[in-house]
């Protein structure tokens, strides 16, 4: 009998436990893989809803919170089983009589289960629930932030191509300028002050152009670290158009948004649920398991076998897990001020962005109303001017350069513009300036009340 239970524990714990699985790291077929991946055949014409949608397919750091989320949702699926049961066994030895001193030893087997009495169990399942849930809201947030960081990084470099090409425009009439400026001179109606005026306008230009590039050279690296693209396949692509968000924003609605919505609002929402989850399985372990067992032995000196089944309570009365029930309490305390202090720091954050974001877009409404409708009325004056004589070609030329730099500032403001946009919709955590199927939606799900 020893032999055969014997055996068959020996067989029981093998097939419980799990082996050992080699995975190597190895860098160089990874640089491989990366620089394969890293080459795209982008369209001519890129959309951001397309550069959304490849970012949600191809970003490492999305793809290793998924793992982790799997991860945490394989431990939430697996219910938190009962103790291991124990098992004794050995001889016992004894004598036939108190007064012989001829002994025996005879085998002795025993089996026993410790069985929770309180609902410690279930309470350490939904501390693992709201772990995986914390982790796919981690994927969400993250998902959210890497979102705005694209659309950010989209916006300076669709601005960026539009700003470079009204430099080159701006470029070209300071040289047609500077030319004629030269045949004026050599005419004897123009003088080289002039002409040296005019060339460092163009040097200017030129610095101007230049800190363009590392801008662009910035927002394109950027994309290529969001999209995993090369820089020098993106770096040929044509950005579609761009319409600056232009509804009226009211503040009472974008609180309501922020409450639902901000990221770190939600951590702090689940790390609340997370600390009320765990001072529920404290208060648990309070309540003590039933210990059962089952011994089976040979009566030293006797032809016969003695069965018992006994049953052991431990008794709660020094240690009651105080110490650990005291912390918790307090733990969810500095839960709950953590999620007030962070929710009063964002309404102030959220009234100054607010404000800012009504001044650049009025700074923007006013050049677009006001100051470009008069630049180009001026320069079709200054048309009909030099048509009649009344202005020479070179102060002609100087209007065109000042109504091109209009235009130039006209895109700084909308580049000042959308960064108000895009930081006020990080805050939110929601986009505000168009509706994307590719815009992670889900916030904190549902919690279930455990008690």
């Amino acid at each position: 009998m020893k032999k055969t239970f014997s055996l068959v524990t020996s067989i029981l714990l093998m097939a419980s436990c799990q082996t050992y699985k080699k995975m190597a790291l190895a860098p160089e077929p990874i640089l491989a893989q990366l620089e394969d991946q890293r080459q795209v055949d982008l369209p001519e014409t890129f959309s951001f809803m397309q550069a959304a949608k490849l970012m949600d397919e191809n970003n490492l750091e999305l793809k290793e919170l998924r793992q982790r989320y799997l991860a945490q949702r394989k431990v939430a699926d697996i219910k938190t089983p009962w103790p291991n049961p124990t098992i004794t066994a050995g001889p016992a030895f004894g004598s036939d009589s108190g007064l012989s001193d001829v002994g025996s030893a005879n085998p002795f087997i025993g089996i026993g289960f410790s069985i929770p009495l309180g609902p410690r169990l279930r309470r350490n399942d939904d501390v693992n629930t709201l772990k995986a849930l914390a982790a796919f809201n981690e994927i969400v947030l993250s998902h959210r932030q890497l979102y705005f960081d694209l659309n950010q990084a989209w916006i300076e470099f669709s601005l960026n191509q539009r700003l470079k090409k009204a430099q080159d425009k701006i470029s070209r009439t300071l040289e047609l300028t500077e030319k004629t400026a030269e045949q004026l001179m050599e005419l004897g109606t123009a003088t080289r002050l002039g002409v040296n005026g005019i060339k460092i306008r163009q040097a200017e230009l030129s610095l101007k152009k230049l800190e363009q590039q590392i801008r662009s050279r910035e927002a394109l690296a950027d994309l290529s670290d969001l999209l995993v693209i090369s820089q020098d396949d993106l770096s040929t692509v044509q950005s579609d158009e761009l319409s600056l968000f232009s509804q009226k924003l009211e503040l009472s609605e974008l609180k309501k948004l922020l409450l639902d919505n901000n990221p770190d609002l939600a951590r702090a929402e689940i790390r609340f649920h997370q600390e009320d989850a765990q001072l529920r399985l404290e208060l648990a372990r309070q309540y003590p398991d039933l210990n059962v067992g089952f011994n089976f032995e040979e009566e030293v000196g006797e032809d016969s076998n003695t069965f018992s089944i006994p049953f052991s309570i431990e008794l709660p009365l020094f240690d009651r897990n105080k110490q650990a029930i005291s912390s918790s309490f307090t733990a969810r305390e500095t839960a709950l001020t953590r999620y007030r202090k962070v929710l009063n720091n964002k309404l102030s954050d959220l009234s100054k962005l607010f404000r800012q974001q009504e001044l650049a877009a009025q700074k923007v409404e006013n050049l677009e109303n006001i100051l470009l409708p008069l630049s180009r009325m001026q320069l079709a004056d200054a048309k009909k001017s030099l048509e009649i004589g009344s202005i020479n070609i070179l102060r002609y030329l100087d209007l065109i350069s000042e109504s091109q730099q209009i235009e130039l500032q006209r895109m700084e403001l909308h580049k000042e513009a959308w960064q108000y946009l895009i930081e006020l919709e990080k805050l939110i955590g929601l986009p505000l300036q168009q509706t994307d199927t590719s815009f992670p939606t889900s916030t904190i799900l549902p919690i279930e009340d455990p008690s």
